[in-house]
């Protein structure tokens, strides 16, 4: 039979194990959150440019089509 005092350091081990993991994976979605919202705009900044610089879309742009 354990005593109480290792059942007390289970119990903290098992608590901080968790807490670690929670933040682990809080750390990581985020990052992941992040890096999609940076390559989202980047990704609509360079479609905008492209379509300012590129002669070929100009006709478009005039005509609205």
């Amino acid at each position: 039979m354990m005593s109480l005092r290792v059942k007390r350091l289970l119990r903290w081990l098992f608590v901080l194990s968790i807490l670690a993991g929670a933040g682990y994976v809080g750390y990581h979605a985020y990052r992941y959150a992040v890096d999609a919202v940076v390559m989202r705009i980047k990704r609509d900044i360079k479609d905008k440019v492209f379509g300012v610089i590129n002669p070929l879309r100009w006709p478009k742009k005039f005509l609205g089509l």
